[in-house]
């Protein structure tokens, strides 16, 4: 009945969502990933632009284990940048949860010069509030309310050269830097081939990524990798009242550690230690503790 090609079933793998109530279709290269729900947010779910709306451990409990928060925005009308009053609310809060966080700017950047003091303007933030940031910060690329960027007509090569210029500074400053834009944005204005050591976060209210379901050859059209896809700004989840945007994280992991042993310490302090992976793209390690025994 869905006139899907057997091709694209053949290609996808599905999991159902209880807070759209809608089966989403993934594109196969990501089948051994590890599949975790996520929203994002900013001071448009607060109280009075300051205080988060959410009750994040019924968050949690709902079963959201990330979440990017907007801690700035370009989006004015002299192209200033300003800071979202309600971030550190929000991740103080997620971070009290367990929740993983990710910090992302609402970016108007029409030069490299300009995504260059975007990033800084996110990464100073961070240092001022000391937030604990595990997940990647982000230029989130869209038309604002005063279409700086979409009245500064870039070409792909200049937008693609915008992204990279801000993913340089985030990745100088030791952090994964990505870039959030929609399945049309990319496809029209970044040159996903050319953009070196930054992720893509893609945008897409549909059931897939893909626009070839029914027709084409599967996820053509995607053929570059995303960790991120946000499906809907629609989702009802229990710990806020109203709408909030989702978001699936293709977690990679493909690189186990073997070797972990873990020894007393002194002053209750645990000492652990394990064997390094080989992969060379490997630069950190992260370290979680669950309360469960599952």
């Amino acid at each position: 009945a869905s006139g899907y090609t057997q091709d694209f079933l053949d290609g996808s793998f599905t999991s159902k969502v209880d807070y759209t109530s809608v089966t989403y279709y993934h594109k196969s290269d990501y089948e051994d990933a590890q599949l975790l729900n996520g929203i994002d947010v900013s001071w448009w779910q607060a109280k009075n632009k300051k205080t988060t709306a959410l009750n994040w451990e019924k968050i949690h409990d709902a079963g959201i284990d990330f979440a990017f928060v907007r801690v700035a925005s370009r989006d004015t009308s002299d192209g200033s940048i300003y800071e979202d009053t309600a971030a550190d609310s929000h991740i103080q809060a997620a971070l009290e949860n367990d929740i993983n966080v990710g910090l992302y700017i609402f970016s108007q950047a029409l030069t490299e010069k300009e995504a260059k003091q975007e990033a800084e303007y996110v990464l100073d933030l961070a240092d001022k509030y000391g937030w604990d940031v595990t997940l990647p910060i982000v230029i989130d690329r869209e038309k604002g309310s005063h279409n700086r960027l979409t009245g500064g007509k870039l070409s792909k090569a200049k937008e693609t050269a915008v992204c990279q210029s801000f993913a340089d500074t985030i990745s100088d400053a030791g952090y994964q830097p990505v870039v959030y834009a929609s399945y049309a944005w990319i496809k029209s204005y970044i040159d996903t081939d050319s953009l070196e050591d930054c992720g893509i976060w893609i945008a897409r209210y549909n059931n897939t990524t893909t626009s070839n379901a029914k027709r084409g050859e599967p996820y053509a059209d995607t053929a570059y990798d995303y960790e991120f896809w946000q499906y809907s700004s629609a989702a009802k989840i229990d710990g806020y009242a109203g709408s909030l945007d989702a978001n699936f994280w293709y977690k990679d992991t493909s690189e186990q550690i073997t070797g972990l042993k873990a020894s007393d310490g002194t002053s209750g302090i645990v000492t652990l230690s394990w064997d390094s992976v080989s992969a060379e793209d490997v630069d950190g390690y992260q370290v979680w503790r669950s309360d469960s025994d599952q």
